[in-house]
């Protein structure tokens, strides 16, 4: 992690904007610089600008200057601390909520094979909130986070290694990670996603990102013929 992420991301989007009006760009930030920079693809109108975020700070710094936030694993259970956050913030810049994008990315592994897809999401599960205590403590007890905590490198090798295989970490618990932080399961499992989808956009998303693996074809296909026809 860098130092001054939260400094170096406001840059960022700074220096974007600064890109998008296709004029000479120089820029000397804390963190960055560039000089002599002329963006001669740029369009007429600036494109839309999210800030990558699930935690208050970087979520207040992307109220105050981007379009949207793209939150990444956030389960159900913290969307509404998320969204008061969210909300404070854009109130405290005298931004309209109507007009700022929020995203949220989940992985999807629907499989006709139950064990195919639970291999799949087993194997990437480690980059799922990087298995964080604050995005598991909501659905793990104390004992089960510190031990998630305690085989970290454990989960960090199986992603590494493409392996589904996590030695000394209790298969129900490994299962109850998948259940909880993914879309895994059959197409028979695909009406209960909606209804996660729709629980989602209740509590305030306005966008969703579908994270595809193995045989993504399929995956568009099953999104586009069942998915998207119930969230319009």
């Amino acid at each position: 992690m860098h130092p001054k992420m939260l400094r170096g991301v406001r840059e960022c989007v700074e220096m974007l904007r600064a890109a998008a009006t296709g004029s000479l760009v120089n820029y000397h930030g804390d963190v960055f610089e560039v000089s002599g920079y002329y963006p001669a693809w740029a369009p007429d109108q600036a494109p839309l600008i999210y800030v990558g975020a699930s935690k208050p700070k970087m979520l207040a710094l992307a109220a105050d200057v981007a379009d949207g936030v793209m939150l990444s694993d956030v389960t159900l259970a913290r969307m509404p601390e998320t969204m008061s956050v969210l909300k404070d913030s854009l109130q405290l810049q005298g931004r309209d909520p109507q007009d700022f994008r929020i995203s949220n990315l989940y992985s999807w592994h629907v499989k006709s094979d139950k064990a195919a897809a639970l291999d799949e999401a087993r194997r990437k599960l480690w980059v799922r909130g990087m298995l964080e205590r604050w995005y598991i403590s909501t659905f793990l007890s104390d004992e089960e986070c510190a031990l998630v905590e305690d085989k970290f490198d454990v989960f960090a090798n199986a992603y590494i290694n493409n392996t589904a295989e996590f030695p000394g970490v209790p298969e129900p618990l490994a299962n109850k990670l998948v259940k909880e932080l993914t879309f895994t399961g059959t197409p028979d499992d695909v009406e209960g996603f909606i209804d996660q989808l729709l629980a989602f956009k209740a509590a305030g998303l306005t966008e969703f990102g579908i994270r595809l693996y193995d045989q993504p074809e399929d995956s568009i296909r099953m999104i586009g013929e069942r998915v998207l026809p119930a969230l319009r």
